[in-house]
């Protein structure tokens, strides 16, 4: 998940400054964004649903 640091912090790949993008596990996030340290990225994709089946062909009357 794709978080920006809201203050100069200490990370595994080095630090990170304030409002520099970078990316963490979604676990992760959720416990940095809980501690105030991050937020949610806004350039994070958001999931599309898929339609869960194709829709059904139309079938030809039996005459």
């Amino acid at each position: 998940m794709k978080v920006k640091a809201l203050a100069s912090l200490s990370t595994a790949n080095g630090w990170k400054s304030a409002g520099e993008e970078f990316t963490v596990s979604a676990a992760d996030a959720e416990e940095l964004v809980g501690r105030g340290l991050v937020e949610r990225s806004v350039a994070e994709p958001v999931a599309v649903a898929e339609p869960a089946s194709k829709p059904a062909k139309p079938t030809k009357p039996k005459a």
